[in-house]
């Protein structure tokens, strides 16, 4: 699962204010602003929000590092507090993402999770091909990377996705932001 991005916006934008019942410039304004990251610049040059949304009920902490080409590589490491459950992703962005929304989607390629125990997916077309189970064996990086060649799943590849859930679930999101996640881990 990834969070809605910036290219996505536009669209759902308008969906969110009409069913909100939203019509005036201002309530979008207002909602943009809400949906905006407040940026942080880290000491390894990487970028760091946290984000709120639903009344608490979500909460997301996004890293990005920069890249090639003004590309950033972003972790988004994802919390749904009704189900005390995350969700880690990363993706290539063009630019630093102006806009968050709040909404998990199933994106291409290699996550994982923690919903009463860690998992591993890979997914394509918005399905899942292939998961675990809480409390399996630990994928290796060969076998994600076979996986996905032998079923032409384009998408993120084999990172340290566990690590990360880890680190962040005996913290906090706040975890995202510390020398606890480091741009390799992502590699």
């Amino acid at each position: 699962m990834a969070w809605v991005r910036s290219g996505l916006v536009a669209p759902l934008l308008c969906a969110s204010a009409l069913l909100a019942g939203c019509g005036s410039s201002g309530d979008v304004a207002d909602f943009k602003a809400a949906h905006t990251p407040q940026w942080s610049d880290l000491e390894d040059g990487s970028k760091f929000a946290r984000m709120s949304f639903q009344e608490g009920r979500n909460d997301l902490a996004i890293r990005c590092w920069p890249g090639q080409r003004g590309q950033f590589t972003c972790l988004r490491v994802g919390k749904f507090n009704d189900l005390g459950s995350y969700s880690v992703s990363v993706d290539l962005e063009d630019a630093l993402p102006d806009l968050e929304i709040g909404v998990a989607i199933q994106r291409d390629g290699y996550s994982c999770a923690y919903v009463l125990g860690y998992t591993e997916a890979i997914s394509r077309g918005g399905d899942t091909l292939v998961s675990t189970q809480p409390g399996a064996a630990i994928w290796r990086a060969s076998y994600v990377e076979n996986y996905m060649r032998d079923n032409q799943v384009a998408g993120q590849r084999y990172y340290r996705c566990l690590d990360i859930a880890r680190a962040v679930v005996a913290g906090s999101l706040e975890t995202v932001g510390t020398s606890s996640i480091t741009r390799a881990m992502l590699e």
